[in-house]
């Protein structure tokens, strides 16, 4: 499609698409996201838009997910980068880059290094199409580079259905824009304290999006902070985060000794406000895990501290936890169904 043949119908978009090219074409990066269900036009919309970018000079990468699954961790995006015709990054770059699972978070910033150098000789068009299928990897970083790569003339473009996690993990852009600029004022301002709950949530929110690197890498830098100067919450909060990125992934273990690090089985540790986050993450985790008495003596302490009592959602979890340790061997809670009244 050229410009001779119009997008009937979506002067709109294609105006939009045309001054998103033109800014970049100035120095301006940014980012369009397409949403529309199955047979909405997203594909024609980026195609279009590959085509006016070629016409005015812009390099182009295209990505897309398939349904199914993909083979490789950033597959759609590594697509985008290497391959083609005239591809935006040498694939020389590849043997160079970090491959190991653990290993990340440090893939995606050698790769906003690149993409970095390649924007400043020209400006960039990357299309990600079908992103509601794409692999964690590429959804956790097309969050973070055109963040990273905001001041560099490079266009992301990205086409999802509304259905799927793709939508859930960049409507949460802004939810980590704000925990980076506050852990961004504390540090600037001289407020240690502050910042490690910044983290905090940064690595919440990785956990819920699946960023289990980043969750690493972020868990990490808190626990080497905390440490040393004997600050018992943060440690227990990059924990915390380490239990919901590891229960996420299904890694059980992981899960458990993380939990655990927090309030040990069958005890509520006292004046430990994480003990309450816990309890039925610990209890989930060591069912799992085969270790079915933990899970009761778990449930039996959280019915001993009378958590039914303190609030709705801890009687929920207390009820939940105890489903979770009677169904571990297939009997009947040993105490009874568990009630808000004694």
């Amino acid at each position: 499609m050229s410009e001779s043949s119009p997008l009937r119908g979506r002067d709109g978009e294609s105006a939009l698409i045309g001054r998103l090219l033109s800014a970049a074409a100035r120095g301006e990066g940014s980012i369009l996201v397409i949403e529309g269900p199955a047979g909405f036009g997203k594909t024609r919309l980026l195609r279009s838009a590959v085509e006016r970018a070629a016409a005015a000079g812009i390099r182009t990468g295209w990505g897309g997910a398939e349904d199914g699954g993909q083979a490789a961790a950033l597959m759609t995006l590594m697509s985008a980068l290497f391959t083609g015709p005239e591809p935006l990054l040498d694939r020389a770059k590849l043997r160079e880059l970090p491959s190991a699972p653990e290993q990340r978070f440090w893939l995606v910033q050698e790769l906003a290094e690149l993409l970095e150098a390649a924007a400043l000789a020209s400006p960039l068009l990357i299309c990600l199409d079908d992103l509601q299928w794409a692999d964690p990897g590429t959804l956790a970083a097309v969050r973070s580079l055109p963040e990273q790569l905001a001041d560099l003339p490079i266009v992301w473009m990205v086409a999802l259905r509304p259905e799927g996690a793709a939508g859930h993990l960049l409507a949460v852009d802004d939810a980590q824009r704000l925990a980076g600029e506050c852990l961004e004022a504390a540090q600037a301002h001289g407020y240690p304290l502050r910042a490690w709950m910044a983290q905090e949530l940064q690595a919440l929110l990785a956990a819920a999006c699946g960023d289990h690197d980043a969750v690493r890498e972020l868990t990490g830098q808190m626990i080497r902070w905390a440490l040393p100067r004997g600050i018992v919450q943060a440690r227990l909060a990059a924990h915390h985060a380490s239990s919901l990125a590891a229960l996420g992934r299904g890694d059980f273990e992981e899960a458990y000794q993380e939990a655990a690090a927090i309030s040990p089985p069958g005890i509520l540790a006292s004046h430990v406000p994480y003990a309450l986050r816990v309890p039925m993450d610990l209890v989930e985790a060591a069912v799992r895990t085969g270790r079915h008495r933990e899970a009761i003596a778990h449930v039996a302490a959280m019915r001993q501290a009378d958590l039914t009592r303190m609030s709705p959602r801890l009687a929920m979890l207390t009820s939940a936890s105890a489903a979770l340790a009677a169904s571990s061997r297939g009997l009947a809670s040993p105490h009874g169904p568990c009630s808000a009244t004694s």
